[in-house]
């Protein structure tokens, strides 16, 4: 797995730092960083990925953190820790048995928005269409592809990534990125996911 072709998209759990963020590549996968460890100079990462329908189900809380990290046991996990620079690397990997045992205990944890700080911009990077053509009884929805603009700026030294309609309504924006080069990177995997995205729809 190229680890630095990867680019972070949004936190989806954060209590004084994040701890579950969501990541993506340039061909339209998603990857999960859930923190892991810490040891004498870095911060470590438990990095998976994971396919859009259990992630779907994830963000609409029908199923659980242990259910998102045991989906595809064949799939590699990997144990990330970041350099000074803020680069990431991988350091080791573990077993999809190992996961079964380790992370028992999240069977019962599920997903919750009052610890997501991106909530609203979560909600519409997966689901833009009008709230009120979804069904309440049906996870996924079908709406029109919808026109849009991105739009890389500059403040305070970070570039963000600004997706929005044509009417002018922001549907997405990035975290900061430390210079233009990721921050490029970073709008490309977000318009390959958002039109991913608007083909399957998150009832969320």
């Amino acid at each position: 797995m190229e680890i630095q072709n990867l680019n972070k998209l949004f936190d989806l759990e954060y209590f004084e730092g994040p701890l579950i963020s969501l990541f993506a590549g340039s061909d339209g996968k998603f990857f999960i960083f859930k923190w892991f460890d810490i040891n004498d100079s870095s911060h470590q990462w438990l990095v998976f990925q994971v396919n859009f329908e259990t992630l779907a189900d994830y963000l609409n809380g029908t199923v659980s953190e242990y259910k998102l990290l045991t989906y595809n046991l064949s799939k590699p996990f990997y144990i990330v820790e970041f350099t000074e620079r803020g680069t990431p690397k991988v350091v080791s990997q573990i077993e999809g048995s190992a996961i079964l045992s380790m992370f028992q205990n999240l069977s019962k944890v599920y997903f919750s928005q009052e610890y997501c700080p991106n909530w609203l911009a979560v909600k519409n990077f997966f689901h833009p269409a009008d709230t009120k053509t979804k069904k309440p009884s049906s996870k996924k929805v079908s709406y029109k592809q919808a026109e849009y603009k991105i739009l890389i700026t500059e403040e305070k030294g970070q570039f963000y990534v600004t997706l929005t309609s044509n009417s002018g309504q922001i549907i997405l924006k990035s975290v900061g990125y430390p210079n233009k080069k990721l921050a490029t990177q970073g709008a490309e995997a977000i318009t390959t996911n958002f039109e991913l995205n608007q083909t399957k729809g998150i009832a969320v």
